[in-house]
């Protein structure tokens, strides 16, 4: 985190439950939920796996992030 960059409550990291090198970030791609919810209404889902390792989020300096922001 740079200089004088501040960060409000409620900042969420969720990188690591989207794909980024894919046709959609949606989780209905890679969330076993879908895949169970498939299953009770006797369909097959096939789940893709994907690499969760982006790397470090880098916030530069004088940067503000709000409240209940998504990075």
């Amino acid at each position: 985190m740079g200089r004088y960059s501040s960060i409000s409550h409620g900042f969420t990291d969720f990188s690591k439950i989207h794909p980024v090198d894919f046709v959609t970030s949606s989780p209905v791609t890679t969330d076993d939920y879908y895949r169970e919810l498939a299953h009770q209404h006797g369909r097959d889902w096939k789940i893709l796996p994907f690499d969760t390792d982006y790397g470090r989020i880098v916030i530069g300096n004088d940067c503000w992030i709000g409240t209940r922001v998504m990075v």
